[in-house]
């Protein structure tokens, strides 16, 4: 089973004009892209868009978004938005934790706020209930008691451990597993590990990490993350310490995507474009083969 993975963020045009003439997936942010899809919208973009509210990003600068505004948005340009992330509330202040009081006032309002835009919408279908790490179950439960929800969200896992994403999304799709809507789509918020995605069955995830692994002089591989700056030839993590075997594999996988060494090595637009490359062909293999629910847990 493929997952869709959303590129998210953005760096340069090189990258843009692939993503756009290859109809990927694209992720996008109300409140801080406005412009760039009105454009995407005038040109007509083919593939799925995931339209997030931006309302972490808000919350970072004090600032709420305007639900009745944004659902006026959706609605008119319904057609050419795949999924829309609800407006969700972040408990508590920026770069202060939060207390349990202010979690669960938050929770609840996301989930309240989630039923007043899902009946407001042209296309209810489109918008995606978010689910936070640290939020009560009961909350992820209560909506599942709806059949008639097609896809949702996990979300708040950026910055989180690997551990704590496991966990997470474990307890998680178990209690979906066991719900009334057992086979709900599911969007992973910030995550397009492969690790993680091919322990669960996300349905779709995204991720800024293209831009931020090329912008730093590295590039995906089948042998994790590369280094391709002369600054780190000597370390590990360098392309030209790994052995004969390996580096002519990597060279492979580079030319069989359009792109030369050298290329890689001194320009960081040819690097975020190859991520691109090579994230969507890797996202087309992905299947989840390991996941059960466990006995005796209810």
């Amino acid at each position: 089973m493929a997952v869709d993975l959303y590129f998210a963020g953005t760096q340069c045009p090189e990258s843009e004009e692939l993503i756009e003439t290859n109809g990927y997936c694209r992720l996008c942010s109300y409140y801080n892209d406005k412009k760039r899809l009105l454009d995407r919208f005038e040109k007509n973009v083919k593939g799925k868009l995931l339209v997030d509210s931006g309302a972490f990003t808000a919350w970072t600068k004090g600032v709420e978004i305007n639900v009745e505004e944004y659902i006026e948005w959706l609605n008119k340009y319904k057609d050419h938005i795949y999924l829309a992330g609800q407006v969700d509330t972040i408990p508590g202040k920026f770069r202060q934790t939060p207390t349990q009081e202010e979690i669960q006032e938050a929770a609840q309002k996301t989930y309240d706020n989630y039923w007043y835009m899902r009946e407001r919408l042209d296309n209810p279908d489109v918008l995606l209930y978010t689910f936070h790490i640290g939020e009560p179950f009961t909350y992820l439960e209560q909506v599942l008691d709806h059949p008639g929800i097609k896809y949702i969200a996990l979300g708040g896992m950026v910055g989180t451990t690997t551990e704590a994403k496991e966990n997470f999304s474990r307890k998680c799709f178990e209690i979906i597993k066991k719900s009334k809507n057992p086979d709900v789509k599911v969007h992973a918020f910030g995550v397009t590990t492969a690790s993680i995605l091919e322990k669960f069955p996300f349905a779709s995830g995204d991720s800024t990490g293209w831009i931020m692994v090329g912008s730093s002089g590295q590039i995906y591989s089948k042998y994790g993350q590369l280094d391709f700056s002369q600054n780190s030839r000597n370390t590990k993590k360098s392309v030209f310490h790994l052995p004969p075997q390996a580096y002519e594999t990597v060279k492979a996988d580079v030319e069989k995507f359009g792109y030369t060494m050298e290329q890689l090595e001194a320009d960081y637009k040819a690097r975020v474009c190859y991520n691109v490359k090579y994230l969507y062909e890797l996202s087309k293999t992905i299947e989840c083969k390991s996941f059960k629910v466990r006995k005796g847990l209810f």
